[in-house]
C-alpha cells in the first residue's frame, strides 16, 4: 500500500501516473473538481496538500487523495 510519504518521493512523471489512477478510482471525489482538470495540476495540488497536512504522509494515497479533493475542490 502506497502512503503519502511514498508519493512525495516520486518523480513528476510518476506522480502524474499515480494521480491519473487515483482520479479514475474516485469518480465521486472528482465531481467536486472543475471538469477536465488535468492530472499534472492535481499532482501538484496533492503534493502541496500532503506537505501541508503531515498526517497524510502516513495514510494510504487513496484516502489522502479523497481528502485533498474535498479540501481543495469543493466549491
Amino acid at each position: 500500500m502506497e502512503l503519502g510519504r511514498d508519493f512525495l518521493g516520486y518523480n513528476e512523471d510518476h506522480k502524474r501516473e499515480v494521480v491519473a489512477e487515483l482520479m479514475q478510482g474516485d469518480p465521486s471525489g472528482m465531481k467536486l473538481c472543475e471538469p477536465g482538470i488535468a492530472a499534472d495540476e492535481l499532482a501538484g495540488r496533492f503534493t502541496a496538500w500532503i506537505e501541508q497536512n503531515p498526517e497524510a504522509a502516513t495514510e494510504p494515497l487513496s484516502v489522502g487523495f479523497t481528502q485533498m479533493l474535498e479540501d481543495t475542490c469543493d466549491k
